[in-house]
């Protein structure tokens, strides 16, 4: 029986409207035995149809399944397989490829957890192998999606077949939009869907950006809440002494296919491990880092050995350089306020003016590529309890403007500033330098110090 609607000066519009208006009065019997009659009455193929189908019944495609390696995979094994073929085409330290191989177990092993981290792959400049990083990504995680500019309405209706996003060039697209930032945001936490207004006749449509993700590009995120779910990796160009791999789409490495099997294979076989998973985390991390950090860590215990140990010194490794920026952005400010000793108070503009006008300094570029504003700043000295107020401009205007006290400061600089103790040495002790080619204490050469974080295969 052939429902028809009203018609319009649209013909095209009419005859849309007629099929969806067929197909929402057919059962899924009766539309079995019907599809193919209907795919010639409206001169549509039948794959076509089935997808306006179920689009017309608010059924959702189901995702691709995952390729498995047909027997049970070896943890230590895979991991160790990992660290070692990602090492081969991406320059990068032990602790970083150790992290990245991690990320892709708990890509494979998402349903698992309540959390999934970004992955943010950063460098100061172009040319330093963030690129290679997403191409490796795309050959060993499951139903990829590597773009290099997409538009929130792609993301947006991607997340159906349970993509692996992977998206290149980050700076170029993401930093003024604030769709695809609500996107990445909201997909950090299981169930936290967002909702989008569609149609002439916006109705309401709830999106759920629920999968796995990964961030290529030059600097830092503009929006700090993306910085927050990330796990961050930066890059660094190479010499041409260091030896890595060129990668070569055109010519994948079988290895790299069939750990994705593994992969799938192993995460299958832990799942219900994974969801139990309570891993003892380093005490040094903050509530939201430690959620970043929680899928990595459940994964790295349950396959046990030494990889656990290994991740510790890898996470100490890799946060210490935001915390040495904080400290070190504590020390500028100490300066400033020093060379205007008689203030109590100073404004924030006049604060972020001269951090930035120091030399040698990072502040012009630390903001995302950007100069810091008085945001950036209110942002790093919360984590000292370090709050702006309002305060009077001391340039005799009577104006008053957001500004710090000097006062809540000085306990601040104590805590984080004071230099250690001296060393408690016998007056005989001999300070002086050992020379270059002295042995290391533990009667090694020392040439492979700082490369023990990560076990390699042959």
């Amino acid at each position: 029986m052939t429902t028809m609607t009203t018609p319009t000066n649209n013909p095209m519009a009419d005859r849309a409207a007629d099929l969806e208006a067929e197909l929402r009065a057919l059962g899924q019997t009766q539309y079995a035995l019907e599809r193919a009659d209907l795919a010639k009455a409206f001169k549509v193929t039948v794959d076509k149809l089935d997808g306006i189908y179920r689009c017309v019944r608010g059924e959702k495609p189901k995702p691709p399944e995952p390729e498995r390696w047909p027997d049970r995979v070896h943890g230590d094994g895979l991991l160790s397989a990992l660290v070692h073929q990602i090492g081969r085409y991406v320059f990068a330290e032990p602790e970083e490829i150790l992290v990245i191989a991690l990320w892709v177990l708990h890509a494979h092993a998402h349903e698992a957890f309540d959390v999934s981290p970004i992955l943010l792959v950063t460098s100061p400049v172009k040319g330093c192998g963030k690129s290679t990083v997403l191409d490796v990504l795309e050959i060993v995680v499951q139903n990829p999606m590597l773009s290099a500019n997409c538009t929130p309405a792609a993301l947006y209706r991607s997340t159906e077949n349970h993509p692996t996003v992977l998206c290149d060039e980050g700076d170029l697209y993401l930093s003024e939009d604030k769709s695809l930032v609500a996107f990445f945001n909201a997909g950090h936490r299981r169930g936290a869907s967002f909702h989008r207004c569609e149609g002439d006749d916006h109705h309401v449509v709830e999106f759920n950006s629920w999968c796995p993700k990964a961030i290529a590009q030059i600097g830092m995120p503009r929006w700090p809440t993306i910085v927050d779910r990330s796990i961050v990796i930066r890059l660094r160009r190479k010499f041409a002494h260091d030896q890595t791999e060129k990668f070569r789409k055109s010519r994948v490495d079988p290895d790299l296919e069939d750990l994705r099997k593994m992969a799938a294979r192993w995460a299958d076989d832990h799942l219900h491990d994974l969801r139990d998973a309570r891993p003892t985390m380093p005490k040094m991390l903050g509530n939201r880092s430690e959620d970043n950090w929680e899928p990595l860590f459940a994964i790295a215990e349950t396959i046990g050995g030494t990889w656990p140990a290994q991740l510790n010194a890898a996470v100490k490794a890799l946060a210490h350089e935001d915390e040495d920026r904080r400290i070190e952005l504590l020390g500028d400010l100490k300066a400033v306020f020093q060379a205007q000793e008689n203030l109590r108070f100073i404004s924030t503009a006049e604060l972020v003016e001269s951090l930035i006008a120091m030399d040698e300094r990072p502040y012009s570029t630390l903001n995302g590529q950007h100069p810091i504003n008085g945001n950036w700043l209110a942002r790093q000295l919360k984590a000292f309890g370090l709050r702006s107020e309002q305060i009077l401009l001391h340039d005799g205007s009577g104006k008053k403007a957001r500004g710090y006290a000097r006062e809540p400061f000085k306990d601040v600089w104590k805590r984080y500033l004071l230099p250690p103790p001296p060393l408690d040495l016998p007056e005989s002790a001999d300070l002086s330098e050992a020379p270059q080619d002295a042995p290391a204490s533990d009667g090694s050469d020392g040439s492979d110090r700082g490369r023990e974080g990560c076990v390699y295969t042959e």
